[in-house]
């Protein structure tokens, strides 16, 4: 199902198993089994003027931790890391949050996770189908076990360590939230080249999307709340794996949205488009997320960095 047809005029969205910049052949479609050399680190975001009202994050950086059953040092999960950084660097996967509400006194929090389409931070909108409930959470003021911006060592973003967010008052890091969502809430995580095309697709009715459950997002704000770090875990259920075809790096032979195969698993879906579960199948469900879904399933850890958006996205037509 595609979710906005506006979409396709625009550049798109987490955690889309999406592209990076190979040679032009069918590899790209499905995971290496070798590890090539890293992409460089995103650029460091431009000075922006905020309002004040609003406070809607897009993540412009994400270090994969675990994908299933493979650690950060798997080639899985590093070449997943830096088809995201790419990706994220042009605006392809944008990972949105916006901060509903904080008590202080209460010690609340609310939430709420979206994927965003759009060329840059300044002219991005909401995609509908990808909102996450508001999710009520916990808020600290100056307190808790907080998430770094800075590396052991210190210093800028590396390609080994890409989302260390370079921040010299670092050691007067500001508020920390975490909220929980339940194995029955989806959050999808959409992306799309810049034809267009969609990296996930589905044939029945739910999102073109990667759906990620249970979902527990932590994240700490800096001093002057322009910046936010942060942890992310999630669930994608082997089922949903199943049923969702997808292109590693760029949908080949794929002419535009309308160009799709017209059989096979991925019937209706983009040329080039491959079933998840087939390129999962070096990667194992893990015991925590089949535990929490009551079904086999993988986790997906990620750290991120986030840059303050100047103003909340307006929804996507």
């Amino acid at each position: 199902m595609r979710i906005s047809p506006s979409s396709s005029m625009l550049c798109g969205c987490l955690l889309a198993l999406a592209a990076c910049s190979n040679p032009t052949d069918d590899s790209r479609n499905i995971f290496p089994f070798t590890a090539g050399s890293g992409d460089a680190a995103p650029d460091v975001q431009e000075e922006i003027t905020v309002d004040p009202t609003s406070e809607s994050f897009l993540v412009d950086c994400i270090r994969i931790e675990t994908l299933g059953s493979v650690g950060p040092d798997g080639f899985q999960t590093q070449f997943l890391g830096r088809a995201w950084t790419a990706d994220i660097t042009a605006h392809k996967l944008n990972v949105l949050f916006d901060v509903v509400g904080r008590n202080v006194g209460d010690g609340q929090l609310s939430l709420q996770l979206h994927s965003g389409v759009g060329t840059s931070i300044s002219d991005m909108c909401n995609e509908p189908s990808s909102d996450s409930p508001v999710v009520e959470g916990s808020f600290v003021v100056d307190g808790g076990d907080k998430i770094p911006f800075v590396g052991a060592e210190g210093g800028p973003p590396t390609e080994e360590d890409p989302c260390i967010v370079d921040m010299p008052d670092s050691s007067g890091l500001g508020d920390i939230g975490t909220v929980q969502l339940g194995p029955d809430q989806r959050v999808f995580i959409y992306a799309e080249d810049d034809t267009g095309v969609p990296f996930n697709c589905t044939s029945d009715p739910t999102p073109d999307a990667v759906p990620l459950r249970a979902i527990q997002f932590t994240m700490t704000l800096s001093p002057d709340g322009k910046r936010a770090a942060g942890r992310l875990n999630g669930c994608l259920s082997m089922a949903e794996a199943t049923k969702l075809c997808s292109c590693i790096g760029k949908c080949v032979g794929s002419t535009g949205p309308g160009d799709v195969q017209a059989d096979g698993p991925c019937q209706g879906c983009p040329v080039g488009g491959k079933p998840l579960a087939t390129q999962l199948a070096g990667v194992q469900p893990t015991a925590n997320c089949t535990a929490i879904l009551g079904e086999e399933a993988f986790d997906l850890i990620a750290n991120f960095s986030a840059t303050r958006m100047p103003k909340k996205p307006v929804t996507c037509e």
